[in-house]
């Protein structure tokens, strides 16, 4: 498994000298800027001067939260924040980004960013549950599944019909989630709904229709939800709704709705994690898409409440990089997010096939194995003490309906 975090180190200094046509022009010696050794509790990081990087892995176990490096610089001081950096003295958090900053004679600054990698656990391990099923390929950026009695759920896709792709409802469920039947090919919520599990029943909520069922045949209708709503969770015996990525509404009985903020402290997004653990509401990650700039903005920050009125920002910067359209869930404890997508990856379409998990939002553990090709708008379960995927979007055309197993 793997946990990693970012050093930012700034180092100052300027450019001058002289010399020939030919001959590189040395520095002056107050404007030099550059770290020329750098170690990490005693191990030799190789300096990437193009990138103005560095890396190191450490064994599972290693304490991140004070490493000490011994550094040599052409700068003239070292801080972090406000605090002087003491080579081989100064102790420094790598569980979440640190920003060094090396000042030179002339006040100019340069940045290196130093990652640090935790392996060794021994990773969970992904299982091939159904290369193909029964249903059609397809992706889900509202997670349309669910795991209700004992059984697994798929409600809605993003699918080729033959003629186009488009996202449509039908029903399917399976007992072990290699064989799977059709219940409605028809129903008629929207597919975009927000599904959970209440009060014993399968909920899809809408702004205009919300329907409820107990066998995915048979849905009756009931009073709509909030406008516009985006994710949607369970927390202390109510519904919590996240809508249009700003507002938060709850709702005891899945019919009356209370507006609980409409004054959310994060930037309003596409698509983010939304999900309870540990007493808290969380929300992480998500997606402000600018179509006439194209200036994208992907967020890796993360959020908790207790209330869903009061939140705290517990990171701004998790180790794993911003995206929208992953999968998440709340298993073993711990926050989960998986796969994604960012167009600006230029890797797979701009989808990832990562995993990361962390019990408190500023600890991440990125998984070393995983064997599922990358893809966004994944379905995922958390069903009889595993956490499953299927299907999800790769590009390029390229739609899934497989099934896979993270085993306990």
């Amino acid at each position: 498994m793997l946990l990693a975090a970012a050093l930012i180190m700034v180092i100052t200094g300027c450019n001058g000298g002289g010399g020939s046509d030919s001959d590189p022009i040395p520095p002056a010696a107050s404007l030099v800027k550059a770290i020329t050794a750098f170690s990490l509790d005693g191990v030799d990081l190789t300096i990437n001067e193009a990138g103005k990087t560095m890396a190191v892995s450490v064994p599972f176990g290693t304490d991140v939260t004070a490493m000490v490096a011994t550094f040599t610089t052409t700068g003239a001081s070292v801080k972090v924040g406000s605090t002087v950096q003491i080579s081989g003295t100064t102790a420094n958090d790598f569980t979440s980004p640190v920003v060094y900053t090396v000042t030179a004679a002339d006040a100019t600054t340069q940045d290196y960013t130093v990652t640090v990698t935790v392996t060794g656990e021994g990773d969970k391990a992904w299982v091939s549950v159904a290369a193909s099923t029964e249903f059609s390929p397809r992706d889900s950026s509202p997670n349309a599944v669910l795991y209700y009695k004992n059984a697994f759920w798929i409600l809605s896709g993003y699918r080729y019909t033959g003629i186009d792709y488009s996202t449509s409802s039908d029903v399917w469920y399976s007992i072990n989630g290699r064989n799977w039947t059709l219940v409605n090919d028809n129903p008629p919520y929207y597919p975009y709904s927000v599904f959970v599990v209440f009060n014993d029943y399968m909920w899809a909520i809408g702004s205009i229709d919300s329907y409820r069922s107990k066998d995915g045949l048979n849905w009756e209708r009931v009073e709509p939800g909030p406008y516009g709503p985006v994710r949607g969770t369970v927390f202390r015996d109510e519904i919590w709704i996240l809508d249009e990525g700003e507002r938060v509404w709850s709702s005891e009985d899945g019919l009356a709705w209370t507006l609980i903020t409409d004054e959310t402290p994060w930037p309003a997004r596409y698509w983010p994690a939304w999900l309870s653990l540990n007493g808290r509401l969380w929300l992480f990650g998500g997606a402000v898409l600018d179509d006439l700039t194209n200036e994208d903005v992907y967020y890796n920050d993360v959020w908790a409440s207790e209330d869903g009125k009061h939140w705290s920002l517990i990171t701004s910067a998790a180790p794993w990089p911003g995206r929208y359209w992953s999968g998440y869930a709340a298993y073993d404890e711990k926050l989960w997010i998986l796969g994604g997508y960012r167009e600006d990856n230029s890797d797979n379409w701009g989808n990832f096939n990562d995993v990361w998990f962390s019990a408190d939002g500023v600890l991440w553990i990125k998984q070393t194995e995983v064997p599922w090709s990358p893809r966004h708008a994944m379905f995922v379960w958390v069903a009889e003490g595993s956490l499953w995927i299927s299907s999800g979007y790769s590009g390029g055309g390229d739609l899934h309906n497989d099934v896979w197993q993270l085993l306990p």
